[in-house]
Order: C-alpha cells, then structure tokens, then sequence
C-alpha cells in the first residue's frame, strides 16, 4: 500500500534524519569528480570517462544507500558507514548491474528493429522523406521504447538489493526482482511516478528541498519498498540484527 510505504517511510525519515542526508549528500559528492573526469576525457558531448568510471562505484554506492533505508525500516542500527556496504559484494553487485544494463540495451536494440523497417518503407513510399522517418522513430520506437523501459526498468530495479541480502546468484538476481515485482509492479510504477513528482516540486522551490526533504525520504521510502519484498521473500533480521534468509 503506497500510504503505508510513504507513512513508514516519512517515519524512518524522521528518525534517521541526519545519516539520511549524509548518505544521499556523500552520494553526490561522489558525483562531482566523476563530473570533472568527463570534462577532461569526454567521449562526445554527453558521455565521458566519468561515465566508465561512474559504471564500477555507482552501483555499490546505490545499493548502500538503499540498506541504510532497509535497515532503518527494520529498526535496526543505521551507520554511516553502510554507504560502503556493496563493497562487500563488490563482483556480484557489479555483476548484477551490467546484466540489467544488457538487458535494457537488448529491449532498445529489439525496439528500434521495427521503427526502421517501417522509416524505411515509408521513406521509400513518400516524397516527404525526413519528416515521414522522425515520426516513425517517434511512434514506433521512442514511445514504446519509454513505456517498455519504465516497465522493465520497475520490475528489475530492485534487483542489487535483493541478491545483495539473499546472497542469490548473480544469474538468478533479474528474475528474483522479476518475480517479486510481478503482483506490485503498477503500484510500484505509481510510487515511482509520485517521488518524481515531488522531486520536480523540490526542484521548482529552489533546489533546497531537494537536498534537505527529497533526498533523505528516497532513503527511507525505497527501503520501505526493499523490506516489504524482502519480506515477501520470507527474509526477516534475526536477532543479531543480521538477515535470516
């Protein structure tokens, strides 16, 4: 239930305020250098080797960050210094990201084949031949190509963090995500589409908010979300704290 997630999630928000934003605030700072490396070795106007560099931190850095909100969820000990905790993982994590990313990239690849075939055809068939194309690409290739990444990108989201706490095999980890997002995955969709929503708003207040409500309750909402498929998974802290899978 979305009300419960943002209530649990304002709830370890407030309690935990100040690691919250420490986390998310290192997160980012961890951006600025990757920034100034694509600067200095750009690869072309958007990409650089910041981007390369970003693709083997990022990830454990992102899974980090949604422990601490998982373990505040779960009313267990909050550090700092779990930021760090996909390190520990450092393979698999990474290994689990690259998988994701291939896929997205064959859903792209598998999107675009009948966008051409279709700007092709019509390109062929009108005197009109730059708009024709631009408008095949939008419609048969950009607009499903979103829906189907949104989707896809939903259903898999979640999958570091659940092989990161169940220990599942990296080749097993898209359909662990896959599967336990099956029954939620409009709710999810919807939960993800409001965050947005209030991103945009922090953003138009200046940026402020942004910083200082946005960031620590992504921490504590998306742990929610961690802990409750966790749960669906029967994973549930032993009384060391540690999770009993």
């Amino acid at each position: 239930d979305i009300g419960f997630i943002f209530s649990n999630g304002w709830r370890a928000t407030k309690e935990h305020y100040w690691v919250f934003l420490g986390v998310m605030m290192a997160f980012l700072g961890f951006q600025v250098p990757l920034g100034v490396l694509n600067s200095l070795v750009p690869f072309d106007e958007e990409n650089g080797l910041g981007d390369i560099v970003g693709l083997f931190i990022n990830p454990m850095l992102t899974v980090g960050w949604m422990y601490v909100g998982l373990q505040a969820y779960r009313r267990q000990p909050v550090a700092f210094g779990d930021l760090f905790i996909g390190f520990a993982q450092y393979g698999r994590m990474l290994g689990v990201t690259l998988l994701g990313l291939g896929a997205l990239m064959i859903l792209g690849v598998a999107c675009a084949i009948p966008a051409v075939i279709f700007a092709v055809y019509a390109s062929v068939n009108s005197s009109d031949v730059g708009e024709t194309a631009e408008f095949f690409f939008v419609v048969l290739w950009g607009l499903p190509t979103l829906a189907l990444f949104l989707f896809v990108g939903t259903r898999i989201s979640y999958a570091p963090i659940l092989t990161f706490v169940t220990k599942t095999p990296v080749m097993g980890s898209l359909i662990l995500s896959w599967r336990k997002t099956r029954p939620v995955w409009g709710r999810l969709l919807l939960l993800n589409f409001l965050l947005f929503l209030i991103a945009i708003a922090s953003i138009v207040l200046l940026f402020l908010p942004l910083f200082f409500f946005f960031l620590p309750l992504l921490v504590g909402v998306v742990g929610v979300v961690c802990g409750l498929l966790l749960e669906e998974l029967g994973d549930a802290p032993g009384q060391n704290g540690e999770p009993n899978v």
